[in-house]
Parts: structure tokens; sequence; C-alpha cells
């Protein structure tokens, strides 16, 4: 039995697909701050990883940015990032500064879902001059942008084969 219990633990901890729901309220962030380390540490690949807030805290958020960048680092192929309880379409994170460019720039990344995000307030410039030629589907829920911003995803993005969008405000022209 302790060898199947040392088996099954290794496989469970390093499973390739994480999905968090971090809740400030109830201090579970340093439980996941924890494994997401422990999957930078060791390298483990990381193939899918879903990230939600159920808090509307901003103390979370440059832990969601070091978690993003290690899944990041991990080779991550789908990211789902965002409110799972998004109420009327109404972006949750206004005060959240998405590095959406940084996201984008990783050559592993294939599907990117965000839900409840502003970003009419990201710089394009920051973005450079760089296409995103890994991405195939993107998912935009409840994202407050402008007809500039989502020029410039789908411009820098030409592969994108699925483009979901779902109460965006700010959109005048498609």
């Amino acid at each position: 039995m302790s060898i199947l219990s040392k088996t099954w633990l290794r496989a469970w901890s390093t499973h390739p697909n994480l999905e968090f729901r971090v809740d400030y309220l109830n201090g579970n962030m340093k439980k996941v701050d924890s494994i997401i380390e422990r999957y930078r540490d060791g390298k483990i690949p990381i193939e899918k990883f879903e990230l939600s807030n159920s808090s509307y805290s901003d103390e979370v958020f440059p832990l969601f940015d070091k978690w993003l960048h290690i899944a990041l680092q991990n080779s991550v192929k789908d990211i789902v990032f965002g409110a799972k309880d998004i109420v009327f379409g109404v972006p949750r994170y206004t005060s959240y500064t998405l590095p959406i460019f940084t996201i984008l720039a990783a050559k592993s990344l294939r599907e990117l879902v965000l839900r409840g995000f502003n970003l009419k307030h990201v710089s394009l410039s920051s973005g450079g001059v760089a296409n995103y030629n890994s991405l195939r589907k993107l998912c935009l829920s409840s994202i407050s942008l402008d007809d500039n911003m989502l020029q410039t995803l789908l411009n820098r993005c030409s592969l994108i084969v699925n483009l979901v969008l779902e109460y965006c405000y700010g959109l005048e022209n498609i």
C-alpha cells in the first residue's frame, strides 16, 4: 500500500492541469502559492492553468502576476483567468492591470480565456510590435476594451481560429 501511495502522491502532485479558486477571505492564497512555487521549483510543465478570484480584494493582484509568470515559465498551453461568478457581464477587476502582452508573448500559449477585466487602460505600446503567433483561441467575456485594443489583439494574434466575445463593453465597430 505504501508503494501505491507514493506513486499516487507523485502523480497527483505533478498533474499538468491546475485549477484554483482564490478566496482572500478564507486565506487559501498561501496554499495556492506553495503549490505554484513547487511547480516552479520542480520545473513541472503546466498544460492548463485556471485561476479565479472569489473576493474583491486588490491584495491578491501581486500574487496573480507571480502565478501567471510561473505558469508562463512552465510552458502553459491554456489559460483561463478571471471571475467565474460574473453578474450581468460587469468587469470585476477594474483596478488590476492585466499583463496581456506578456501573456500573449508566451510561445507555448494556445488558448486564452479572460473574464471580468478592464483592458481599456492597458497601454498598446507596452506590447511593442511583436506578433503572437501561437494563440489559436481567444475568449473575452465581460471585458471592457475599445476598438483599438481589439484591433491590436487581432492584428498581433493573426493565427486565431476561434474568437469569442461575450458582454464586451466599449466596442463600437467590430
